[in-house]
């Protein structure tokens, strides 16, 4: 699935946070977008999963314009196509940690084989035996693994990540960056927010965002 946008323009009110931004995004990549705070990298991180809309220009997947589309048409390619990891998990903190998973199903109405496909996901990431633990009481780094399973749940095709590693010490930072690096050897596509160069390693390309515009895009000599 490739993602492209073109000549796009985001302000809220008299305030532009970036003009005429083309990139695209090929399909099972590693992308890293970086920059100072302010810059409009979680910006166009929102923008990219639907979850804010550009001011002016082009924004489509797979050759679908989705400027166009009412709020709910874009709620559907949000929970279909678009897993979110957040630098703060943003998990609800009275819920066990499989309703924390289960909530993407819910809202796709998927009821078949929900329950296996969870299990699935939690064995796979070392947090089977939290299930039924509530997500407030658990470490920063099962929070993570806990918030990178309900990104996963639907089998969204790209995962958009906002300082993933960020809340995280450097042992369960690593050890995030590896689940996301397995999940890039699956097929899965990355677009990753981050202030941490460290990172870097892990990415097939990385695009430096300042003042809102682009300043430099690079691809890695790895194969990645």
């Amino acid at each position: 699935m490739t993602i492209e946008i073109v000549n796009v323009t985001k302000k809220y009110g008299s305030k532009e946070i970036f003009t005429d931004l083309n990139l695209t995004f090929e399909a099972g990549k590693v992308y890293a977008i970086i920059g100072q705070s302010g810059s409009g990298k979680t910006t166009l991180l929102n923008i990219l999963g639907c979850m804010d809309r550009l001011t002016s220009g082009s924004y489509m997947i797979n050759g679908r314009e989705t400027a166009s589309l009412s709020s709910s048409e874009q709620a559907k390619i949000r929970n279909q196509t678009f897993g979110f990891v957040m630098q703060n998990y943003a998990l609800i903190d009275h819920f066990s940690v499989y309703k924390n998973v289960e909530l993407p199903l819910k809202y796709a109405r998927k009821i078949k084989s929900r329950e296996t496909r969870i299990s699935e996901l939690l064995k796979a990431l070392n947090i089977e035996d939290k299930k039924n633990q509530i997500t407030n009481s658990l470490s920063g780094g099962q929070k993570q693994r806990v918030a990178i399973a309900r990104a996963l749940v639907n089998d969204a095709e790209i995962i958009l990540a906002d300082e993933p590693t960020g809340a995280l010490d450097t042992k369960n930072g690593i050890q995030v960056m590896e689940i996301l690096s397995g999940l890039h050897r699956q097929g899965k596509t990355i677009i990753m927010v981050t202030h941490n160069p460290e990172l870097l390693g892990y990415c097939s390309r990385t695009v430096k965002i300042e003042d809102g515009k682009i300043i430099s895009d690079k691809i890695s000599d790895k194969n990645l």
